[in-house]
């Protein structure tokens, strides 16, 4: 819906943040490793369609040190992808770049990080590092289907991410 620039997603995104993040509180540490998981894909989400406080809020929910982000590799990701969405809707794609790095250093890190370097890098008018991240996703596109979440949540986002690639990759070597 956010790539279809669908005007209500805001709205529903926003309600859906706001039931998520209700029963936090009270969750056991294998709900609220679901909920944490739903929250900052919902603060993903808001970031993408430029409803900053509500992403902001997402990430004070879940809080930068909260054990569950050092236990599930899942859960520190999706916190670097809404940062870096949101450093992205600031026109800030350095920051962004810096966010990611951290988190796709070495081979590390979610797939869509990566989706998310490959926008920050043609932001930037790098072209040679858009085109190798482009690269990678396309010789990784494997890993968009596969790659474990919670109930399939990303996969989606992963595969269309990955179709993208493709057509970036293709326009990016026009740009080299």
């Amino acid at each position: 819906r956010a790539n279809a620039g669908d005007p209500g997603l805001r709205a529903d995104v926003r309600a859906w943040a706001d039931a998520v993040v209700a029963p936090l509180a009270d969750a056991d540490v294998l709900r609220r490793r679901h909920l944490l998981t739903m929250a900052l894909t919902a603060g993903w989400m808001a970031a993408r369609t430029g409803d900053d406080d509500t992403a902001a809020a997402m990430l004070a929910h879940v809080g930068a040190d909260d054990p569950l982000l050092q236990a599930y590799p899942l859960l520190a990701g999706l916190r670097r992808i809404v940062e870096a969405e949101r450093a992205l809707g600031a026109a800030d794609a350095r920051r962004a770049v810096d966010i990611l790095h951290a988190g796709t250093a070495a081979g590390g890190g979610l797939y869509y990080e990566r989706a998310q370097l490959l926008r920050a890098y043609t932001a930037l008018g790098d072209h040679a590092r858009a085109s190798e991240t482009a690269r990678w996703l396309s010789s990784h596109r494997g890993r968009a289907f596969a790659e474990p979440g919670i109930r399939g949540l990303w996969q989606p986002v992963n595969i269309v991410e990955s179709n993208l690639a493709l057509r970036a990759e293709e326009s990016l070597q026009r740009e080299l």
